[in-house]
């Protein structure tokens, strides 16, 4: 969507929810397209310092653009150069990650660059942003009101229930070639969701319990074990597995 049609798209999900794989579909779309479809990651070490300034000279050397000094010349070239992408038939996206770590400003500049256009329908280029969900809720602030009637959030599945961190597992090990219920009882795993904050975490644990397990000379995650353990280690079972 934010491709194809220039839309403005947030993929938010917790540590280890994910996040990764849409956009690795995505660079596969885009790979098909044969140059048709264009997707721009600038790489900055420091996203709190990233500013519109450093957005635009991305982009700009991204095709082989001079970068003029000031601002205005800046935004009045990169407007020139999308254009006459679009005009050639070609789809261009910006894409950021860790967008909850961007500023204030730079959120809001963000608005900017996706309504660069001919005043009408067409728009020259498209916003993909990748994040944690804390960033979701900097956009109920009512600074941030025209971006949120903008964008259209994909929310990644969170571990809040039981059921969900059994399923998550379940995916893993059947990747792996393995059934959860030959390997973990039930309860335990309803512990080791409590014990995680993120999908990441519970992975971990996930982890370090099996090893645990095994090295005890059994087959199967147990409760107990579980609760044991996390009287003594925060982490189920690093200590032994170490």
């Amino acid at each position: 969507y934010a491709v194809n049609y220039q839309g403005f798209t947030v993929i938010l999900g917790e540590v280890g929810s994910g996040k990764s794989l849409p956009k690795q579909r995505l660079m596969e779309h885009i790979n098909a397209s044969k140059g048709k479809l264009i997707v721009v990651w600038p790489e900055f070490f420091q996203m709190r310092r990233v500013r519109a300034g450093s957005i635009s000279r991305c982009l700009l050397e991204h095709f082989g653009q001079r970068v003029p000094n000031d601002l205005v010349s800046q935004a009045t070239k990169l407007k020139r150069v999308l254009r006459e992408l679009s005009d050639d038939g070609k789809r261009v996206a910006i894409g950021l990650d860790e967008c909850h770590r961007l500023s204030d400003d730079t959120v809001s500049s963000l608005k900017n660059f996706w309504e660069m256009g001919t005043g009408g329908f067409t728009q020259y280029l498209g916003v993909i942003l990748f994040g944690q969900p804390q960033f979701e809720d900097r956009l109920i602030d009512t600074d941030f009101r025209e971006i949120a009637e903008r964008i259209e959030v994909v929310s990644m599945p969170a571990l809040t229930t039981e059921k969900a961190a059994w399923e998550y597992l379940n995916h893993r090990l059947q990747q792996a070639g393995g059934r959860i219920e030959k390997l973990f009882e039930r309860e335990a795993v309803t512990e080791l969701a409590k014990r995680a904050q993120t999908p990441l975490a519970l992975g971990n644990l996930a982890n370090a319990a099996l090893m645990e397990t095994f090295a005890r000379g059994h087959g199967i995650v147990l409760k107990k074990w579980v609760t044991d353990a996390g009287k003594t280690s925060t982490v189920v079972g690093v200590r032994e597995a170490a």
